[in-house]
């Protein structure tokens, strides 16, 4: 039987993760999480509580016993609170991280992949740039750099002994669970209360575009990465096509039965990133995104306004 430890298992993508594999696999299923918030019931998910700040105990490492993948999703994602507080960034994400790694080095033997969830915000803003896995960083705030950095010494523990580790680096997702902070869910709220929603489009007044890919299919690519990624690669987890903000809430608008109400703004220098990813890589190895755009975000409107 595959075992399989997630990190930050009861976060977002984690929670739709264990979802997706129960659904899709007969995989045993630890969660190794700081919170206890958000689990799954079910006999081949055992949740533990720790914090990746502070190295595995061989009490814990023993009650996990054998693990061959390593999802490695945890950590402090929030771009924006990064800026006022550098430091959480760089012990949730660079020190958790190496914490994992020396766990993997000393403990498992048959370990087949770790996967370490990076982030599109590496990139920096794209200012019409389409990011391929190879180009350069530009990390434009303390959430960016701490995933920059973490990744590297993922890729030394790989070149120094041989864990295999697989970078994948994932575009804007919505779904299930998902924060109500993020933009798609935020909009639905602030529809559903008739509120002016603003849409950032260029100096022309064009809305801007995104890449939005439904969390099961981010589920489906790396359980696909599990079994076809290799080891020392990196691979962007995207949806083919870019949608501009403006039909992402005359969507949610028409969905929700209410009328539109918005300002189109042009944003001005910030430090958060709007990158855009090419998928073709991880395309080439033959996945793609199953969910269609339209008919998700429908989905989740209902989800949302039933939860």
């Amino acid at each position: 039987m595959t075992s399989i430890l997630i990190t930050g298992g009861t976060g977002f993508i984690g929670y739709n993760l264990i979802k997706y594999l129960l659904s899709n696999t007969d995989y045993q299923i630890i969660s190794l999480d700081k919170y206890r918030n958000h689990r799954i019931t079910h006999s081949r998910v055992n949740y533990m509580v720790h914090d990746l700040r502070n190295p595995l105990d061989q009490t814990l490492i023993n009650e996990m016993g054998d693990i061959e993948h390593i999802i490695h999703l945890a950590g402090a994602t929030d771009a924006g609170e990064s800026i006022s507080n550098p430091s959480k960034y760089v012990l949730d994400n660079i020190i958790g991280t190496l914490n994992l790694l020396e766990y993997s080095r000393n403990n498992l033997i048959d370990l087949k992949k770790f996967i370490y969830f990076n982030t599109a915000e590496v990139y920096g803003p794209s200012r019409g740039t389409i990011f391929s896995e190879d180009q350069s960083y530009y990390a434009i705030n303390p959430y960016a750099a701490t995933k920059i950095g973490a990744q590297e010494m993922c890729l030394v523990y790989h070149r120094l002994y041989n864990i295999p580790v697989i970078t994948t680096y994932t575009t804007n997702s919505f779904g299930p669970m998902q924060s109500d902070k993020k933009f798609i869910p935020l909009m639905i709220d602030r529809i559903l209360s008739e509120q002016v929603v603003y849409v950032h489009a260029d100096k022309s007044k064009r809305p801007m575009k995104r890449n939005y890919l439904h969390v099961d299919d981010v589920c489906g690519a790396t359980l696909f990465l599990m079994k076809n990624g290799l080891p020392g690669a990196k691979y962007n987890i995207t949806a083919k096509e870019n949608i501009d903000n403006l039909k992402i809430v005359r969507i949610i608008a028409s969905s929700l039965n209410k009328e539109l109400k918005y300002e189109l703004v042009f944003p001005r220098d910030s430090p958060l990133a709007l990158p855009m990813l090419s998928g073709e890589k991880l395309r080439n190895l033959g996945w793609i995104p199953k969910k269609k755009f339209e008919e998700s975000l429908r989905e989740f409107v209902r989800w949302k306004v039933k939860k």
